[in-house]
């Protein structure tokens, strides 16, 4: 019922704050204005809301969270560092923040949210996320609502900072609060410098730079051009372009990352097709999807592998699923095409979706006075889960006979039940001719989803042995995904304490390539051996299968 108070000295400051037990450090620090607004706002991604932090009241600072683990180096971490988006204060505190070069503008780097089920709240868990800005399709900005409101309620005091660092020292407390250490971990022998990555975008071109001082990003932007990437390639320009539009020279290194395969390089795990070009003193280096752009967005997240025994699951590419152990990174290769193919239809964006349905299957529309034009994934997901609890579908997601259920199914719903193309169906939106509803299709689509994860999970664990996380992906934000896919079954519930869901477009992260010679090269000292495994002779694929024929033959 009470709420404690703690205080956050600032290094360098004679001044201190009083905020509340759990106060997100990240929060408080933007809303002081101490620091701006780093590239993915928050949400755990770039690393570059990082701070030293050290105790002020002879308690310890907090342990690192999942996301401080896997974005800064272990030396960081055991000399204090954490990422200020992923700390709740609760305990008194002084913060040296890290002062970086260049502006921020317009990032559109989606949120990572870390949801565990069925348990305690902990630090990773109460720093809900804010959806940051992208550009859509159609390159315009989009916003969010922060999913979490700030609980910051700081007031100001006057200390000399100076006091408590000696109060410290003699409580042997200061331990070395200057201490510089890098973000992340760099290759023995090797020296990074300042490099550029670009990437075409439909209305444009995408920049990062890349700052070796910082060992992280330090600005980027999207340039409006008619003009692709690859024609600037052709026509010979990428220097005069970098030079005219970005105000770089002396550039040794760029990486182009492009959004269909155009030069013949060299096959990186099935997923990307590399290739490299000296111009002039600049090296250059060419990422292309070897099949689809979609392959290049799973590329990118197999960065975020911390060297553990994980596996990641992208939804709009279900057929192929990577597993990394010990060096080792495994392709679990299905080509259940049909699936994917189904899940990618109902994953996509559009305009004006049906964005939320209540318990009385009441509906929201994005844009309330125009039609709507598709049902937002989430919306389907939380439809299936009402029919399941109104017991209008059976636990294999099969829609029962509306003429069983007249006796025990009010009015008002029974009323949504049909048919069309002698399949039943439930409608959620019926309106001037334009109806919008589940089919059984729809659900058989689900059903074999739900079977096709937990069997892959299953020949994972039973082959490969033990699954440290599960990292699942997609495009687009989807608001509880997580929850409603335990709801659903669609994976186990076994697993709810070792998912972690991304989503959004990951390219930022090839920055980690600027701290090794070159991309090879990262993948030769992080990514030992890669294995491609066809489960079309496994046993317990192919009892899946003969379930899905059985499903798809009724």
């Amino acid at each position: 019922m009470f709420s404690r108070e703690h205080r956050i000295y600032i290094e360098g400051s004679k001044e201190y704050y009083t905020v509340k037990t759990g106060t997100n450090l990240y929060k408080f620090l933007i809303e002081n204005k101490l620091i701006t607004e780093t590239l993915c706002k928050g949400q755990g991604q770039c690393g570059r809301c990082k701070a030293l932090i050290k105790s002020a009241s002879g308690k310890d600072i907090n342990k690192p969270t999942k996301r401080d683990k896997l974005l800064l180096a272990a030396v960081n971490l055991q000399a204090g560092y954490r990422l200020t988006c992923q700390y709740l204060v609760k305990s008194d505190i002084i913060v040296r923040v890290e002062k970086t070069e260049g502006s921020i503008v317009d990032s559109e780097f989606i949120s990572v949210r870390i949801k565990k089920q069925n348990a305690t709240p902990t630090s990773e868990d109460k720093s809900e996320n804010k959806l940051g800005e992208k550009l859509d399709n159609e390159g315009e900005n989009l916003e969010e609502k922060n999913l979490e409101e700030s609980i910051i309620n700081n007031s100001r005091g006057n200390l000399d900072i100076e006091e408590v660092y000696e109060e410290l020292k003699n409580k042997n407390h200061y331990n070395d609060i200057i201490t510089n250490v890098d973000t992340m971990e760099t290759e023995v022998g090797y020296n990074p410098t300042d490099g550029l990555i670009l990437l075409q975008y439909n209305k444009g071109i995408k920049y990062y730079i890349y700052s070796a001082g910082i060992a992280n990003i330090s600005s980027e932007g999207l340039i409006r051009t008619n003009e692709t990437l690859l024609d600037i390639i052709d026509n010979n320009v990428i220097s005069d372009f970098i030079y005219n539009n970005i105000h770089l020279n002396d550039l040794e290194r760029l990486i182009i990352i492009l959004d269909n395969k155009y030069f013949e390089g060299e096959n990186l795990f099935n997923l990307v097709n590399y290739y490299t070009v000296n111009i002039g003193t600049m090296v250059c280096e060419i990422i292309q999807p070897q099949n689809n752009p979609l392959d290049l967005l799973l590329f990118f997240r197999l960065l975020y592998n911390n060297k553990r025994k994980n596996i990641f699951i992208s939804l709009e590419l279900l057929s192929r699923i990577y597993y990394f152990n010990e060096g080792t990174l495994y392709e679990i290769n299905t080509n259940e095409k049909t699936i994917e193919d189904g899940l990618q239809k109902l994953l996509e964006s559009s305009n004006n979706p049906i964005i939320n349905i209540d318990e009385n299957f009441e509906i929201t529309i994005k844009d309330k006075y125009e039609m709507p034009d598709k049902i937002h994934f989430k919306v389907l997901l939380q439809t299936i889960k009402l029919l399941k609890m109104e017991k209008l579908i059976s636990e294999d997601f099969e829609l029962k006979d509306r003429l069983l259920l007249v006796d025990n199914v009010p009015i008002n719903r029974l009323v949504k039940l049909s048919n069309k193309d002698g399949k039943p169906i439930f409608f959620i939106y019926r309106k001037k001719n334009l109806e919008f509803y589940i089919d059984q299709d729809t659900l058989d689509l689900i059903y074999c989803c739900s079977q096709y994860i937990n069997v892959i999970l299953k020949i994972i664990k039973s082959n490969l042995k033990r699954i440290d996380s599960i990292y699942v992906f997609t495009t687009e934000k989807y608001e509880n995904l997580i929850n409603d896919l335990f709801d659903l079954s669609i994976i186990p519930q076994d697993y709810s304490k070792k998912i972690v869901y991304f989503s959004g477009e990951p390219s930022i992260l090839t920055s980690k390539f600027f701290q090794y010679k070159s991309i090879k090269d990262y993948f030769a000292k992080n990514i030992t051996s890669f294995e491609s495994i066809n489960l079309k002779e496994d046993k317990i694929y192919l009892e899946f299968k003969d379930i899905i024929r059985k499903r798809v033959k009724k």
